[in-house]
């Protein structure tokens, strides 16, 4: 879940190219909806999006029993947005900017899990 155009498309291109199936998404009630009509090995989510922001979406699907393993990708970098990630039951969180290799490596270390 990314809601700018321009990286949504590259992180698509990128896993698809890296042997990923890829599915995006650019606001928070379309990625819980996708969430709930499918089932997928990891979420990549932004925080700041449109609807319902990461925290708030990961933590409802915690609630629900969704174990499904979420990484954040976000611009939010303070300690407590770190914490608050967390918190809200990610696995990973990754500040922008960054490095898609790095990315590629904490992704695949978490379906290794």
């Amino acid at each position: 879940m990314e809601d700018d155009v321009n990286l949504n498309e590259t992180l698509s291109e990128f896993f698809e190219d890296s042997g990923f199936e890829v599915m995006s998404v650019y606001d928070g009630l379309e990625a819980g909806e996708k969430i709930y009509e499918n089932s997928y090995d990891l979420f990549i989510l932004d925080v700041n999006v449109p609807n319902i922001n990461g925290f708030k979406l990961l933590k409802n699907l915690r609630k629900e029993g969704v174990k499904t393993p979420a990484l954040f990708l976000t611009s939010l970098n303070s300690i407590d947005d770190v914490e608050k990630g967390y918190e809200s039951g990610c696995d990973d969180y990754i500040r922008k900017p960054f490095e898609l290799k790095e990315l590629l490596l904490r992704v695949k270390a978490l379906l290794k899990r």
